[in-house]
């Protein structure tokens, strides 16, 4: 769907600071602060390059975290775990280029993999990271319910795009902190602008649009045996053809056993209390959001969570990570579920766009 995906250009730069956790003790995801966030903190000033002064770094405060026990651990660490992927380790050791080592790793771990570095202690891990979804925004437009005539069909999408609320976990649009700004304020817009943003303001909360939403929103009214059956039954029209095989695939994902919600895959590689007190990621729960179409709304509502991303990072929709050692005795497994529902998201989307 053209716009339909916005990639968040997230570079959190773990390098500079690398170290980014409690280590293998630290099973947390996520981030330590409600899924909802206040709005106002979108309006502290990004970073000033042009004004930043760079002071020189006294070798005495050198980290003791780059010892050589740390560096030949994870040498040892990334051998071990190549040697694990089928790989031979070309790199030689030399006790100190910890960037050397960290940038070799990387590029060796399987694609829609990485490792960064985490701390336990005075000990050094390396993290291998799934994340193959990456930093993008996927706000799923329902808007072509209002448009469809056909009773059933209507009713049909109506009841799949609920289920892919509550199946998944998603957070109802209105819900969502930047929405209940752009309702309640209008800010300083040209008059062209204020208008349409007080037409659209009141079309989603008392309109056809907002009811839409807001049927999506309450609790599941099928289920996803029963909405299959109807699809099956429902002779889709040329056109409907594509959206209805892919709404049954939908519901085959839904339905997987043992699944989970794909919000619960959210993760992002715990960070030092002081990264908390400077800085709150974006969590997937907004990253991924059924809203009604590409209009004022929406492009404010994608500025708006990219612009917060790059300042404050974002979390990733991650099929599972793993700490490793010299003793870890199998690879990262990654969940299947996140690649699969991610490649039909996109399928779904682009369909979307063609009805």
């Amino acid at each position: 769907m053209a716009g339909g995906r916005r990639i968040v250009q997230v570079a959190p730069g773990y390098w500079s600071n690398p170290f980014i956790g409690t280590g293998a003790d630290g099973d947390k995801q996520g981030s330590q602060l409600p899924c909802q966030k206040g709005a106002q903190t979108r309006g502290r000033a990004s970073f000033d390059f042009l004004s930043a002064r760079f002071e020189p770094y006294p070798v005495v405060k050198f980290s003791e975290l780059y010892s050589e026990q740390n560096y030949d651990f994870l040498y040892r660490s990334a051998k071990n775990y190549l040697k694990l992927l089928g790989q031979e380790m070309e790199l030689e050791p030399d006790g100190h280029d910890f960037v050397r080592l960290y940038h070799y790793f990387n590029r060796a771990v399987p694609e829609g993999q990485s490792c960064e570095l985490c701390r336990y202690g005075t000990d050094i891990y390396f993290h291998v990271i799934e994340n193959s979804a990456g930093w993008e925004l996927h706000y799923i437009p329902c808007g072509i319910i209002g448009k469809v005539e056909d009773e059933r069909f209507r009713d049909i999408l109506l009841d799949f795009f609920n289920l892919l609320q509550h199946t998944q976990g998603l957070v109802p649009l209105k819900e969502d902190p930047v929405y209940q700004l752009f309702i309640s304020d209008t800010g300083h817009y040209t008059l062209k602008d204020k208008q349409e943003r007080e037409r659209l303001s009141d079309e989603y909360e008392k309109g056809h649009a907002g009811g839409i939403l807001d049927r999506i929103a309450q609790p599941a009214g099928t289920t996803i045996v029963e909405l299959g059956k109807r699809i099956r039954k429902y002779h889709p029209r040329p056109q409907e053809a594509g959206i209805t095989a892919l709404m049954l695939e939908g519901l085959e994902l839904f339905g997987r056993r043992n699944r989970k919600k794909i919000t619960s895959y959210g993760f992002f590689p715990n960070e030092t209390e002081d990264y908390y007190n400077c800085y709150y990621p974006v969590e997937v729960c907004r990253t991924l959001m059924i809203v009604y179409e590409e209009d004022m709304l929406y492009k404010f509502l994608t500025d708006w969570i990219t612009d917060e991303a790059q300042e404050q990072s974002a979390e990733i929709f991650s099929a599972g990570n793993k700490v490793i050692s010299p003793r870890t005795k199998a690879p990262l497994k990654p969940d299947p579920y996140v690649t699969d529902f991610f490649n039909w998201l996109k399928r779904f989307e682009n369909e979307l766009s063609d009805l």
